[in-house]
């Protein structure tokens, strides 16, 4: 227990070091006023344009790149407003990769967006919505990520004669952004159409060409699950990185990806040591937000080698680790964000509109009738939620009741045995009525279904394993020293429900008593709860904890909260 505590010390000391560092050079300000002073009359393009030239300064970038966009104008020249959206994107970019900050990234990235959507400036595009995806990624939200990668690079397929070497660029940075995700998220059969579309293209001779063709060929490879062709493969690929930007982030991205090939193959040891190199390189270059996917993938291969105490400690490590660097609140501010930005588009088509037609006074009129509308609106929405959270409180307070009552308990067994004994009677009438020559759903004797039965709730009340992802019927039959087809039998005819229903009780079960435990787990966030009692998705958790209990978990945390 000390070692463990000790481990996540020095893991958070490790985490907030990176995090300070990285912040730091934010610190090195550079004056603004006085680029204001001296570079103030540039044009856009030119302030854009140094910002890129000053890319090893942050700081000095920054300033260029703020300057540039508080020039923005829907008045500008179209190659203006075409440069202001670079700024914008690169500003969001740099607010990403080096402070871990997405919510000072997503509005830039919205309006760059915008301005692009609409003066159809399709080339840079692609490098916008590779942004966005980087958010919805880093915040667990795979499958709206692994859709904005695709829009990218379906994108950079479109001709460009102008820019057909940006193009490209494009093409592979998306690419290899896209693959990765994927790959983690186990969705590879979601990108085959833009494997083999990059298959396809005769890219020139630029940074990375040759390497996103090579790892192109060891994902179809592991797609095929030809593992070991695959890892020859992509081991090669390592020695192709040839990127002037972010060579360190794309080395890491390639380990993890070659660790999973490995592990595909079966050989624990080389996946682990590709682990290692990418956990020196992220602590190394100050790139804590990869340390989560480096810790989920070394706890995957420990709990593979059946070292599962040091697999949940990996996993703690990379829950603590995600939580130090991403405020998951702010992920619900971002998602507003896209709502603000609706708005705020719509007000300035409305506010456009009324000075054409010089309409002040309809203005009045509908503020005074909205407010009015808003009013009643609020009234009505308040008894609402005073009757919902009145609700919720009972039927909370009646889940935790039912939590705790050991006579349910008792109930519930004194049922089961009334459950076997009615099926001995079965079994005895038809031992006497075909002699056995009928097949039984569940072919064992009594004695041995009340011991598979004990074993069953044994194991659903105080096995840590069926908090694994992974935990199928035919691991739960290992443990009860039965066959997979007639232990699925007794769950059915003895519990009256499937696996997946057993599994989904014991997991909420275990979920409502951590959600209430400040003591251990109050410093977890919703996800990392969900994630320790086997859900990888916060929607899917969400879905069944209401189910079973009547109330979302953040509603019930809210009320237990008020309780205590």
């Amino acid at each position: 227990m000390f070692m463990l505590r000790w481990s996540r010390f020095i893991t958070i000391v490790a985490v907030l070091f990176l995090f300070v560092q990285g912040r730091a050079s934010s610190n090195e300000a550079t004056d603004y006023s006085r680029v204001v002073s001296l570079y103030g009359n540039l044009s856009v393009k030119e302030l854009a344009e140094r910002g890129y030239a000053e890319q090893e300064d942050k700081s000095l970038s920054m300033a260029f790149y703020q300057l540039a966009i508080s020039k923005y104008s829907e008045a500008l020249p179209e190659t203006e407003k075409y440069f202001s959206a670079i700024a914008m994107n690169n500003l969001a970019y740099i607010y990403l990769s080096v402070y871990q900050n997405p919510e000072q990234a997503y509005p830039w990235l919205v309006k760059a967006v915008e301005i692009s959507e609409r003066n159809r400036f399709e080339t840079i595009l692609p490098g916008m919505y590779d942004n966005i995806a980087k958010i919805y990624d880093d915040y667990g939200d795979a499958a709206t990520a692994i859709t904005m990668y695709r829009r990218a690079f379906r994108l950079t397929l479109l001709p460009d004669e102008k820019e057909e070497e940006m193009r490209y660029v494009m093409m592979l940075m998306t690419f290899n952004d896209l693959v990765p995700t994927a790959l983690h998220r186990e969705m590879l059969d979601s990108i085959t159409g833009e494997l083999e579309e990059l298959e396809r293209q005769q890219i020139p001779d630029i940074p990375m060409s040759k390497y996103s063709k090579m790892l192109c060929r060891g994902i179809m490879q592991m797609q095929q699950k030809e593992f070991g062709t695959a890892v020859a493969t992509l081991s090669t690929a390592s020695d192709l990185i040839d990127s002037k930007v972010d060579r360190s982030r794309y080395i890491i991205s390639h380990n993890l990806m070659l660790a999973v090939a490995f592990r595909k193959a079966g050989d624990l040891n080389s996946s682990m040591e590709c682990l290692r190199q990418a956990e020196n390189t992220a602590l190394e270059s100050s790139l804590a937000d990869l340390l989560p996917k480096v810790y989920r993938n070394m706890a995957e291969v420990y709990s593979l080698g059946g070292q599962t105490q040091i697999a949940d400690k990996y996993r703690f490590k990379a829950m603590q680790v995600r939580d130090s660097l991403y405020d998951i609140g702010g992920f619900g501010r971002i998602k507003n964000l896209e709502t603000s930005s609706a708005i705020d588009s719509l007000n300035r088509e409305i506010h456009e509109a009324d000075i054409r037609q010089q309409k002040r006074l309809n203005i009045i009129y509908l503020l005074i009738a909205g407010i009015g509308i808003a009013a009643v609106m609020l009234i009505l929405i308040v008894n609402r939620n005073r009757r919902l959270a009145a609700s919720n409180r009972a039927l909370v307070e009646k889940t935790k009741d039912a939590l705790r009552n050991q006579e349910m308990e008792s109930r519930l067994r004194h049922d089961y045995e009334k459950q076997i004994a009615a099926y001995k009677q079965q079994l005895e009438a038809s031992k006497e009525s075909d002699c056995g020559n009928k097949t039984r759903s569940i072919p064992l004797g009594e004695n041995e279904i009340l011991q598979v039965v004990a074993a069953i709730k044994n194991i659903m009340e105080n096995s840590d394993a069926i908090f694994s992802p992974n935990f199928s019927l035919e691991q739960l039959a290992e443990m009860t020293g039965t066959n997979p087809k007639y232990l699925s039998g007794i769950i059915n005819d003895m519990f009256h429900k499937n696996l997946n229903q057993l599994l989904a009780e014991a997991r909420i079960h275990e979920a409502c008593r951590r959600l209430t435990d400040k003591a251990t787990f109050g410093g977890f966030t919703i996800d990392s709860i969900a994630e320790s009692v086997g859900y990888k998705s916060r929607t899917h958790f969400s879905s069944v904890f209401k189910k079973i209990t009547g109330v979302t978990p953040a509603k019930y945390t809210s009320i237990t909260s008020e309780k205590d």
